[in-house]
């Protein structure tokens, strides 16, 4: 991989690993679509408290925070809860301090001017932990809702755990949230709904160098791609997927679209292997 592309993005498009590995499944759930689904969730829970229970956190901040909450497991894979809490947490302890190194990394590999922001996505401030948690929550009663609809009981203890966990929250909107779930369910792609808002991010903060403005433009992908932006991205994502016509991008009028496409999509569109990204010659890989 040329060394003046960034590998930041390549690592973030490798979140298709597979969620519930310890457990038999009838469909599979990718880590990006589940990313995606929290940001939708969490971008709602935040609108029904701010309407509803006098909250003042902001709903596309949330969403981002959403879409990045478990981005680091590209490097440390899913520790499932029950593996987290083995050997009263010991297992949890070494995850976080593998996850703290892995992010130091990850962000290593952008441009210094897009460091900061990012390390911000990454790093949730404490009064949106509790609402990401329950989005995340709810992604997962979702999934065990699926599996028990095709009569796979192995989800019937997970689903109870969750239902308890969300009941005893102490967030109303959760509730409200669980009683309209039918109407505030995410459909379609949510692979390259994935996509869209990560580059429709990108492109806003390499644009207006602002993080709320970045999460509005984001986040309003979640419901539809009007903006110059999203549709920029849209373009960016399809080069990415077809592996081709990266030049077209370069003659983009946008001049954020041209900043993406020449420092994190590599000449040729050449198919970065796993040892590029991560340099498997260092002790810290397995």
């Amino acid at each position: 991989m040329p060394n003046n592309i960034s590998k930041f993005f390549e690592c973030i498009w490798r979140m298709f690993m597979s969620r519930w590995m310890l457990m038999k499944n009838t469909q599979t759930e990718n880590l990006q679509q589940h990313s995606l689904e929290v940001a939708a969730i969490v971008y709602k829970l935040v609108e029904i408290r701010n309407s509803q229970f006098g909250g003042k956190l902001n709903p596309a901040m949330a969403s981002v925070y959403g879409i990045y909450h478990d981005a680091l497991e590209i490097f440390t894979g899913d520790f499932p809860t029950p593996v987290k809490q083995f050997a009263g947490g010991a297992i949890k302890k070494i995850a976080d301090q593998i996850e703290a190194y892995a992010l130091d990394r990850l962000i290593a590999f952008l441009p210094e001017k897009l460091q900061s922001f990012y390390r911000s996505a990454f790093q949730i401030p404490a009064e949106y932990k509790q609402v990401i948690k329950a989005a995340d929550r709810i992604s997962a009663l979702i999934k065990c809702h699926k599996e028990l609809a095709a009569d796979n009981r192995e989800f019937a203890p997970a689903a109870a755990r969750l239902q308890q966990a969300l009941a005893d929250s102490g967030l109303p909107e959760v509730q409200v949230y669980l009683d309209h779930l039918p109407e505030y369910r995410v459909h379609g792609d949510l692979d390259q709904q994935f996509r869209i808002f990560v580059i429709t991010h990108a492109l806003a903060l390499i644009k207006t160098g602002d993080e709320a403005t970045a999460a509005e433009e984001a986040a309003d992908t979640l419901t539809s791609i009007t903006s110059p932006l999203a549709i920029g991205a849209v373009q960016i994502a399809y080069v990415l997927d077809n592996r081709s016509m990266r030049e077209s991008l370069l003659k983009s009028n946008l001049p954020e679209v041209r900043y993406f496409a020449e420092n994190f999509i590599p000449p040729g569109l050449h198919q970065v292997t796993l040892d590029e990204l991560l340099n498997a010659d260092e002790d810290w890989l397995i």
